[in-house]
């Protein structure tokens, strides 16, 4: 009896002992993989094997389960499959734009634009979850546990793979890639599950906006490692070797004759490009964050230090600003690529059209032919963006007054639209910057009080609601349902523009919260100090 009792001891302590290392090799993981991805992916591959080797030893499963509920049957591959790989014929016609329903993902909880929520999948992950999205917002990819599923716009989803290390979908959502560790790397049809096989050590994948053509690291003969191309009917090409190291391929065109990915290899580290049988470093230093245009063969990236331009054609990388900060994307479609959300396709065939730098104390936009920055801003503090009818399109605060510049025509237009700076603490602008709400402090006959207005250029203000005499909050434009929300002596409304539809949305509340994760939705914190988000007035914990 003291001999069972000291073993099943000893065997808890284990069990605890082996779920502190393994969350604290976490923490580190995601902090090291930002900064030293050759460190990363061997501690990443060194826990999964002692992982591995724990669970099989004990009879136990480490990983936490958290495993969404009610998830349909998986049809296994055949074996016979796995082995020869999957032919997929291409008789797909041209794509035509998508007119169906849209999915979106914040916190966990999916939503499409009918207003439906799946909760599926959420579980308060302190570090969020990464969703891959196609450009018309048909599917969603996600990697839970390990698992790979594939959520559809209308809430149904399913597991197409387990034990994966890194999962997406192609900017076109006809192709879904992931890499197992037991299983390789793997194409995925969203429309008729078909599945190809590419390689055994097939990792850190990308694939071409078609879907048909991918690029990923693999180990070849000789102990080295490649970049190599492959895809649906292809035969593998290596572009690129090395005998140290690792690759990370970044984008590839739907030709297949351009990629560009990472080398980390000593004196050879640096970003590439392969473009028709050549591979040239054009950057010594890395991608910390690298934005194609929709035919991957334009791109905007960021090292340590400097943001970048470079396409086809050029000799050189062209330099744009000497301060990296952030890269904006303003209203645009995306598809991001990296297993961080470093890297996207966005859905432009001129990046300037969509892309604004956020250089700290300095705000750029692009030269129509992206070979130079044009400074919309410098100082102050920037507050939105847009891409609007007059050009790009930036709002900031300086010197106490609220300023509106705009790059047309090849200059940059200042104008002060307003003498105080907390003016963009109490609007919400609903369409570039020409109308939406604002919550106004006045006096009237009934003392004090805050009143919500919608406004339109050329037009007179139109009043929607008293507000109280106490409110902190803003108010927050909900875009994809057309809803303001807004605070009134505890209570959370919403209100659409032209204020017949009046709801009480919570009661109890505290202040209002703008979350910004996968999509930007309305949220609040009550008097308890409670946390929810709001999607189409329906309140959900957060």
């Amino acid at each position: 009896m003291k001999k069972g009792s000291n073993f099943l001891r000893g065997l808890l302590t284990t069990i605890v002992m082996l779920s502190v290392m393994a969350g604290s090799m976490f923490l580190g993981y995601r902090f090291l993989k930002a900064f030293n991805p050759v460190a990363a992916e061997k501690i990443g591959d060194a826990a999964q094997t002692a992982k591995d080797k724990t669970e099989e030893k004990l009879g136990i499963e480490l990983t936490p389960s958290g495993q969404p509920e009610e998830i349909p049957e998986v049809t296994p591959v055949d074996e016979t499959e796995k082995e020869s790989g999957v032919k997929v014929v291409d008789i797909t016609p041209e794509k035509k734009p998508y007119t169906g329903i849209k999915l979106y993902e914040t916190d966990g909880y999916f939503f499409n634009d009918n207003g439906e929520v799946l909760t599926n999948f959420h579980d308060n992950d302190p570090f969020g979850m990464y969703v891959y999205f196609d450009a018309d917002r048909k599917y969603g990819v996600i990697l839970k546990n390990r698992n790979c599923y594939l959520v559809e716009a209308d809430l149904t989803f399913k597991q197409i793979a387990s034990g994966c290390s890194y999962a997406g979908i192609s900017y076109d959502g006809t192709t879904v890639y992931y890499s197992s560790s037991s299983a390789g790397l793997w194409l995925y049809n969203t429309e008729t599950g078909e599945e190809t096989f590419l390689s055994d050590n097939g990792s850190r994948p990308r694939i071409s906006p078609d879907g048909k053509t991918i690029v990923y690291n693999d180990y070849l003969p000789d102990s080295k490692y490649g970049v190599v191309i492959g895809g649906i009917g292809k035969e593998p090409v290596v572009i690129d070797e090395a005998k140290t190291g690792m690759f990370t391929p970044l984008a590839v065109n739907n030709g297949g004759n351009i990629v560009f990915y990472e080398l980390y290899s000593g004196n050879d580290n640096g970003f590439y490009c392969y473009e028709n049988g050549e591979s040239r470093r054009i950057n010594k230093e890395y991608a910390y964050h690298s934005y194609f245009d929709k035919s991957c063969e334009k791109v905007l990236y960021t090292d340590n230090e400097k943001v970048w331009y470079f396409e086809s054609g050029l000799d050189v990388p062209v330099e744009l600003a000497d301060d990296m900060r952030e890269i904006e994307i303003v209203d645009a479609d995306v598809n991001h690529t990296g297993d961080m959300w470093n890297d996207a396709i966005v859905g432009v065939d001129n990046l300037a059209d969509a892309v604004i730098l956020d250089c700290g104390d300095k705000t750029y936009c692009l030269s129509k032919d992206c070979t130079s920055a044009v400074q919309l801003r410098d100082g102050g503090y920037a507050y939105k963006y847009a891409m609007t009818s007059e050009g790009p399109t930036c709002l900031y605060k300086q010197d106490g007054a609220t300023y509106k510049a705009v790059y047309k025509s090849g200059d940059v237009d200042e104008t002060i639209i307003s003498e105080k700076d907390r003016i963009l603490e109490r609007i919400e602008y609903v369409d570039g910057f020409s109308e939406g709400f604002i919550l106004k402090f006045e006096y009237d006959e009934h003392g004090d009080d805050f009143k919500l207005y919608y406004f339109k250029e050329g037009e007179e203000d139109v009043l929607l609601d008293n507000c109280g005499e106490e409110n902190i909050n803003g108010v927050i434009w909900d875009e994809l349902f057309g809803k303001c929300y807004y605070t009134c002596d505890g209570e959370l409304r919403s209100i659409n523009k032209d204020g017949s539809q009046k709801t009480t949305v919570a009661t109890d509340v505290d202040y209002l919260i703008n979350y910004v994760n996968s999509e930007e939705v309305a949220g609040y914190e009550d008097n308890n100090g409670k946390y929810f988000i709001v999607i189409n007035n329906n309140v959900f914990e957060k």
